[in-house]
């Protein structure tokens, strides 16, 4: 399966993402990231960023979700954080 991205050019790759947080925390979070159907987010270098603080988590996303197929990857990846963190505030913002 290709990644969602842009069609043209890798202006939406990172190959080296930023990961916070506290560690048995962020291993919830990208066990239940791992999960997702479709590309894995990590592997396929969609994530620019995710913080996982004590009462708020982040993942910024290296597309925009112009696609249905990325929005759904999108709204997939904010659930995977909402089930892994049920009592954190949950943000999941675009790059660019």
């Amino acid at each position: 399966m290709q990644p969602a991205g842009p069609a043209e050019g890798r202006e939406w790759r990172c190959d080296h993402p930023v990961i916070e947080g506290e560690p048995a925390r962020l291993a919830r979070v990208l066990q239940a990231l791992h999960g997702l159907p479709g590309p894995d987010l990590l592997e396929a270098h969609l994530v620019h960023r995710l913080r996982v603080g004590a009462d708020e988590a982040e993942l910024v996303l290296g597309f925009r979700p112009v696609s249905a197929g990325q929005r759904a990857l999108a709204e997939q990846a904010f659930q995977a954080l909402r089930g892994a963190l049920p009592d954190t505030d949950v943000y999941v913002a675009h790059k660019g």
